[in-house]
């Protein structure tokens, strides 16, 4: 199977402490996608407290178009977290034979919060050269999104590229830090 990994990040004129609350809470994440997809989480509260404090735990899911009428689950395992720092997710869906997303906090020595999101995937289904670059159009919009709520530092939101890579991302969650 082909892997791939994307990376985009943006970089924030805010704390750290607002970026990661925005980039933990449940409903914030669901905003990033709109009007493109609609998520949602059966346990919001549990998912919000995994992906701050707990660092584990497993959430039913689901994704659905724009109009909420085709959608498919999207169970989500939250892995590993180290508040402010930290965390990741992954998934086991139709549309993805391994996804594990990685999101990273860096401040800056300028007191600026750089987030990236490491994505690392394997569609299930080809052309997978076209899922991949569907999957750096939805993350660019998040990013997108995500600047209406958090101030960017001038131009530096969604930079973005994008890798086929030897093999998915297994088990554990993050390579490095």
């Amino acid at each position: 199977m082909e892997a791939w990994k994307l990376t985009v990040w943006s970089r924030y004129r805010a704390s750290i402490d607002e970026v990661w609350d925005q980039k933990t809470d449940p409903h914030a994440l669901a905003r990033e996608f709109l009007p493109c997809l609609h998520l949602r989480v059966d346990d919001v509260e549990g998912l919000r407290q995994a992906l701050r404090e707990a660092g584990c735990g497993t959430f039913a899911g689901r994704v659905t178009g724009p109009i909420g009428l085709i959608g498919l689950s999207w169970p989500l395992e939250v892995r590993e977290t180290r508040p402010t720092v930290f965390y990741c997710d992954a998934s086991h869906n139709r549309l993805f034979t391994e996804f594990v997303h990685q999101h990273r906090f860096e401040q800056t020595p300028a007191g600026l919060v750089r987030y990236v999101d490491e994505v690392t995937f394997t569609p299930a289904f080809r052309p997978r050269r076209l899922v991949a670059e569907v999957m750096r159009a939805l993350f660019v919009h998040r990013h997108r999104q995500a600047a209406r709520e958090l101030r960017v530092d001038g131009d530096a939101v969604a930079r973005t590229w994008l890798r086929r890579v030897s093999a998915p991302l297994r088990a554990g969650g993050a390579t490095s830090v």
